[in-house]
């Protein structure tokens, strides 16, 4: 295997890990199902969670991979997760300048660029809490190049090259704040955290950690 389809792999892994708000009930722990298979006449790592049974049994060869890719990723301390990345790393610059139409984006410093294959997504089910209230887009870079607050994602946005916790490019998610019940005037209360969800052609990692890193502030 590409050293590059292992670090896809384990940058993955380790970023749903380290959030601290994912777990999936399987045996072993893994957080996700993965192989290499060829579409299109190409190689790509698929990595899925929570796909439906039909899809499994299209990506995974192995009979006990298909049975445990039809389990979703759980969220603490409440919704789910159905994962599915197909991805492959490009060998130069001049492969990806060559994909016309082809989904390319930036991944890590040590893989460089890859290429998303049509199917993937990232779909989060049954959260309790909170009530969304806005939603927008920012194009935000000098901000998406600070070094982040949170401690937790100071080496992954050394790693990517930007800060998951604001990304340049995302959607902004506001909730509304709680109520005040049975006050006259009811006290100033600060919203919820704010979602600055990374977008447009997203790098996965970045997609993901954007995300858990709005789960830690909500659980």
């Amino acid at each position: 295997m590409d050293v590059r389809f292992e670090r896809i792999q384990s940058h993955l892994h380790g970023c749903l890990q380290q959030a601290g708000v994912f777990e999936r009930r399987v045996d072993g722990a893994q957080l996700f199902e993965s192989q290499i298979s060829d579409k299109f006449s190409k190689k790509w790592l698929v990595m899925g969670a929570g796909v439906p049974e039909s899809e499994a049994h299209e990506l995974f060869s192995e009979p006990h991979k298909r049975e445990r890719a039809i389990v979703p990723i759980q969220i603490s301390p409440n919704g789910k997760v159905s994962l599915l990345l197909m991805m492959r790393p490009l060998a130069s610059t001049e492969e990806s300048a060559l994909l016309e139409g082809g989904y390319v984006t930036d991944f890590s410093k040590d893989v460089g660029r890859v290429e998303l294959c049509q199917g993937c997504y990232l779909r989060v089910d049954g959260l309790s809490s909170p009530v969304i209230q806005q939603v927008r887009w920012e194009l935000d870079p000098v901000e998406g190049h600070k070094p982040p607050i949170e401690a937790w994602l100071r080496p992954w946005a050394n790693l990517i090259g930007c800060n998951p916790g604001h990304p340049p490019s995302h959607w902004h998610v506001n909730s509304a704040p709680p109520e005040q019940v049975g006050r006259r005037q009811p006290r100033r209360v600060a919203n919820p955290p704010e979602l600055r969800l990374a977008i447009g052609l997203p790098n996965p990692l970045l997609l993901i950690l954007s995300l858990a890193n709005w789960l830690r502030q909500t659980a």
